[in-house]
């Protein structure tokens, strides 16, 4: 039995055929992996062959841009339609007021508090998924109508959790029995996107795969070196809702762990994994501080900013690119690292070190082709 038929044996309602021609489309549209697998798994037939039209109506319809939040305004406030779509989003409850707000990330809605609500029967029905420390995706039904007290918002009238799978965890070992170790590196290969013929041997599988660590285990924190063009920023941005990427630029405490002003938590108690990508750039407005804090939460999971202490899981990743001649593992790799990360009793607290020249930049004999497991799965 080939891998394909072992793959449809055990784990028929969790495949989608990926192909090159496939990916093309989906790049163009911008879309994150598990969307787009779960959108080739609603619209295609049992071979693998998908209706691209009407993948491209649905996007249009359920899935809309960040420029086009001003018509979805447009539509509830002038036109008094009721609008449905698939969104992220953010839940706090206001305890003066006795009533819970929305927020809505991608869209920067609302800019004042308060002028989102969630209906009190909505919020009964949906309270595990809605109130979490997390944002959430799902279906949302909104609708903008003047509220008892005189005040015109927008109300969510509804809302499904978007939810693809239910892992059954012990079905998954079992299955995971009938694959030899080399067929279930390709397995999980194929799944997040790559062709395991582009590799040459098991050191660059193992090698990549060592990245999606943090997708799995609580607080694995890693640091990568590696060339341009072996999809570091592709893997931790695309794949996973639950993680979240750096991409240079400057980064506080505040952001990364608690705003004592804002009294939020940061990107650490919201996220799986947070990602610093292209280190070197990164800047640190006050190092000594986010030092402290990182050290601390490195070692036990615990930061503690001002009176606030808090309890994060999220894996830490340090991505740099490196040089040809100091891809050496015997050499001071660290040297071009933001100051703080030059103290060894921070590298300590690191669990791993992945030497990316030994994956393979990113070719076209490298594009999953064939059946895989749903990455969302």
């Amino acid at each position: 039995m080939n891998l394909d038929e072992k793959l449809k044996k055990y784990f028929t309602d969790m495949l989608v055929y990926k192909s090159p021609e496939q990916s093309k489309f989906f790049a163009t549209l911008s879309l994150p992996c598990f969307l787009r697998d779960w959108l080739v798994k609603k619209f295609s037939n049992e071979n693998g062959e998908i209706n691209l039209e009407e993948v491209s109506n649905y996007i249009k319809k359920y899935i809309p841009r960040k420029e086009q939040w001003e018509q979805i305004k447009y539509a509830m406030s002038q036109k008094g339609e009721e609008v449905k779509f698939l969104a992220k989003v953010r839940v706090e409850v206001d305890i003066a007021d006795r009533e819970t707000i929305f927020y809505l990330p991608d869209f920067g809605y609302p800019k004042k508090k308060k002028e989102a609500v969630i209906d009190r029967e909505v919020l009964i029905k949906n309270e595990k998924n809605l109130l979490t420390d997390n944002e959430v995706w799902g279906i949302v039904d909104l609708t903008c109508y003047d509220d008892d007290f005189g005040k015109t918002r927008v109300h969510m009238v509804d809302f499904k959790p978007f939810c693809p799978y239910d892992v059954d965890l012990e079905y998954f070992q079992e299955a995971r029995k009938y694959f030899t170790i080399s067929e279930w590196l390709d397995v999980l290969l194929l799944s997040i996107d790559y062709n395991p013929i582009g590799f040459i041997d098991k050191i660059q599988k193992t090698t990549l795969l060592s990245r999606i660590i943090p997708f799995a285990e609580k607080r694995a924190n890693l640091i990568e070196f590696s060339p341009k063009g072996t999809g570091k920023s592709y893997m931790y941005s695309q794949l996973s809702k639950y993680g979240w990427l750096v991409s240079g630029g400057s980064i506080t405490r505040a952001k990364l762990f608690y705003d004592l002003k804002k009294n939020t938590e940061g990107l650490i108690r919201n996220h799986d994994y947070v990602v610093l990508d292209e280190i070197q750039s990164i800047i640190f407005p006050n190092p000594e501080e986010i030092q402290g804090a990182l050290k601390g939460y490195l070692e036990s999971g615990e930061y503690r900013i001002g009176n606030h202490r808090g309890i994060g899981e999220a894996g830490v990743i340090l991505l740099g690119n490196i040089k040809e001649d100091l891809m050496n593992a015997e050499l001071d790799m660290f040297q071009d690292l933001p100051e703080i990360f030059h103290e060894s009793a921070l590298l300590d607290r690191m669990h791993g070190f992945i030497k990316g020249w030994d994956i393979p930049r990113m070719k076209e004999n490298m594009k999953a082709n064939g059946w895989a497991l749903n990455v969302e799965y």
